[in-house]
């Protein structure tokens, strides 16, 4: 089954409903977001029914011992996959695509049980290559899945009916709903193209001074840490300590700490009615499908339009359609007069991230369907015209766009070879180059209904040409996991999905602080967990695996202890952990020096 909803709407309930009574695993992208579902499930099944698993669940079961006992016995029951109901994150299941050694068990496994795949638009194109394969293989083995999200990428979609044929069910709440949904709006988004965020911190701090909860998301840390110290600079004495940072860049306890004082107290989901303090949460993409939190104003970097649409939802969550809202009124609007969410656009560079982050080719194809929308009504690009070439996509672009890439020109209709070529180079303009984008010389300020969100990133995924380079990672992945693991592609694989995987580091500058801990920590204890939990999770940051990053200093190998039994132990325990120049702040994070993919959002 396939299920196409609203955030808010439900999904993660109809999840557990459509279990059925029988074995399922819900997968999701981020920890955080695990956590959460983890908790919910508890509540429904109750704490023996339901596993916890990811690299780090047994700190999580760890401090939450009160509630669900002998932790170390619920995570090796996890780890052996003994619970009705496992809730994980989707990297300890989604390689086995890959048929590594160990498969077999796994397989068995999704044979008879149900497993559910959550929030699929997080996941970039390699990595959704990936989860399309697993569920192929599900289908096959008779198993059964859910896969849900808001925003479910056409290619996604149009790959797995490819693969296992109309065999599924596909529930489309957008579609079933749509005279409603057209008639609800949560936001209104006003597209801002600036040089600097000079005069858009004024505007942060001044909405946090009316007493609203802002959100300000960043595409990279690195943007995110200046915006933060920024805003610390210019504030006065009664916001100063309501200004809060959240990133995947800290060590495991600090994040931690931070995302449980957001969720319970700060940003809490919904907003009580009469909170009227102000406070601002700056943060990267972490907070699009993980945290629970409610805002009432958003400003954001522009992104990929199904990221935005994401990052809007953690907007007035606390208000949802309802058929009585829409009822009595042609329109039924939340928001207000004013805008409520502000994106913003960088001359020149369009966003923090150059092109590591996201795709430029996808920035600019959901700015240019942002313009469309204010411009006039949506379009509805027919499935058969889906992610087809860039030539075969240049007529559509042409009879849709021209205005916007030549707003004081007509294409002449001369000769058919003529013509051909002006539509070309309209999309080519479109996708490869910033120069259109000077022809926004106007604020665009567009109402967003809950139907007109689900069409605009409809029409934006099948917008992307095949022959992209983001289409192209997709479809060349599933090629090499369609070959035989006991290929020569066989390493190619590996090598594909390792760069989804994190990378545990310690800062230099902490080596001798950290080396210090230990010899404090081996004369009184001795469990890998009490280690996880008083050394690794305070010193320890996880990041994405980068082939620019220096994995050349292991950790294991630069620390040294008298006792043999225990330079074995710490040999072991250290692996995979490695050394990398930079600094930490509790308050910022991590900060690198001299990185050149320092750009790169963590």
């Amino acid at each position: 089954m396939i299920l196409i909803a609203p955030t808010g709407y439900g999904k993660t309930e109809f999840a557990f409903l459509w279990s059925n009574s029988e074995k399922f695993i819900y997968t999701l992208p981020l920890r955080s977001a695990v956590n959460q579902i983890y908790e919910r499930a508890k509540e429904i099944f109750g704490n023996e029914k339901v596993g916890l698993l990811y690299s780090d669940a047994d700190i999580y079961l760890n401090e939450k011992e009160k509630d669900v006992g002998d932790t170390s016995k619920l995570y090796e029951l996890a780890k052996a996959l003994s619970f009705p109901a496992i809730i994980s994150t989707g990297d300890q299941f989604f390689p086995y695509a890959l048929r590594p050694p160990g498969y077999e068990k796994i397989f068995a496994l999704f044979s008879y049980s149900r497993l559910v795949i959550d929030e699929v638009q997080a996941y970039d194109p390699k990595a959704c290559a990936i989860v399309v394969s697993f569920i192929e293989w599900v289908y096959k083995m008779g198993g059964k899945f859910l896969l849900m999200s808001a925003t479910m990428p056409s290619f996604v979609l149009n790959e797995i009916k490819k693969r296992i044929g109309n065999n599924f069910d596909e529930i489309n709440i957008y579609k079933e709903e749509k005279e409603n949904f057209q008639k609800f709006f949560k936001h209104k988004i006003k597209i801002e193209l600036i040089n600097n965020e000079e005069g858009q911190i004024k505007q942060i701090i001044e909405q946090a001074k009316n007493g609203k909860r802002v959100l300000v998301i960043l595409n990279t840390v690195k943007k995110a840490q200046e915006i933060y110290e920024k805003l610390k600079e210019n504030v006065d004495n009664s916001l100063k300590n309501k200004i809060f940072l959240i990133h995947s860049r800290f060590t495991l306890e600090d994040r931690r700490e931070k995302e449980t004082k957001l969720i319970e107290k700060e940003f809490k989901n919904p907003k009580p009615q009469d909170e009227n303090e102000g406070k601002i949460l700056v943060a990267t993409q972490v907070v699009e499908a993980s945290l629970d939190i409610d805002a009432d104003v958003l400003f954001t970097e522009i992104c990929p339009l199904d990221a935005l649409i994401q990052r809007m939802g953690r907007v007035l969550r606390r208000y949802f359609y309802s058929s009585e809202s829409t009822e009595e009124k042609s329109d039924y609007k939340v928001f207000g007069d004013k805008p409520n969410v502000f994106v913003w656009v960088f001359k020149n560079e369009l966003e923090s991230g150059q092109g590591k982050v996201y795709n430029k080719e996808i920035i600019r194809l959901s700015l240019v369907w942002l313009w469309k929308k204010h411009k006039d009504e949506i379009l509805d690009i027919p499935e058969e015209k889906a992610n087809k070439t860039k030539e075969e996509l240049s007529e559509f672009f042409s009879q849709h766009f021209v205005n916007l890439i030549q707003p004081s020109q007509r294409i002449e209709q001369s000769s058919r070879k003529r013509k051909s070529k002006e539509n070309e180079n309209i999309l080519q303009k479109i996708i490869e180059n910033d120069e259109w984008i000077n022809n926004i010389n106007e604020e665009l300020v567009i109402e967003l209904s809950e139907y007109s969100k689900f069409k605009l990133v409809d029409n934006f995924y099948k917008s992307i040409p095949s022959d992209s380079e983001y289409i192209k990672e997709f479809y060349e992945t599933l090629e090499v996991i369609d070959s035989s693991y006991m290929s020569e592609k066989r390493s190619q694989a590996q090598g594909i999905f390792r760069e989804i995987y994190n990378v545990d580091v310690i800062i230099k500058e902490k080596l001798e602080e950290f080396k210090n801990e230990i010899r404090k920590f081996i004369k009184h204890k001795n469990s890998f967990l009490e280690f996880k939990k008083d050394i690794l999770m305070k010193f320890i940051v996880s990041i994405p695996y980068r082939r620019s990053l220096d994995l050349s200093k292991k950790l294991n190998y630069k620390i040294d202890v008298e006792d043999e039994i225990w330079r074995k132990k710490l040999f072991s325990w250290l692996d995979g952990i490695y050394i990398i120049d930079g600094s930490y702040d509790e308050e910022k994070g991590l900060i690198f020096k001299d990185f050149e993919d320092d750009s790169i959002i963590y």
